[in-house]
């Protein structure tokens, strides 16, 4: 099987840290991915959870019982 990122979630920054943070918590790494235009900091307060495909199952189990 090809490695790849997937997308778990989309939508608020402070959600997907939390998201983030509970999946580091439980040995599953996760990228953090934000709309931010770099020059001005300008930001729409969105942001992207990924993590290896590998990982999905156990990581949509984990975030179903938190």
């Amino acid at each position: 099987m090809e490695l790849k990122h997937v997308k778990i979630y989309s939508g608020n920054k402070m959600e997907a840290r939390r998201i983030k943070n509970f999946l580091d918590e439980n040995g599953i790494s996760a990228i953090i991915k934000e709309d931010t235009i770099v020059a001005y900091e300008i930001s729409n307060n969105l942001a992207e959870v990924y993590i290896l495909n590998i990982d999905k199952e156990q990581a949509l189990k984990i975030l179903d019982k938190s």
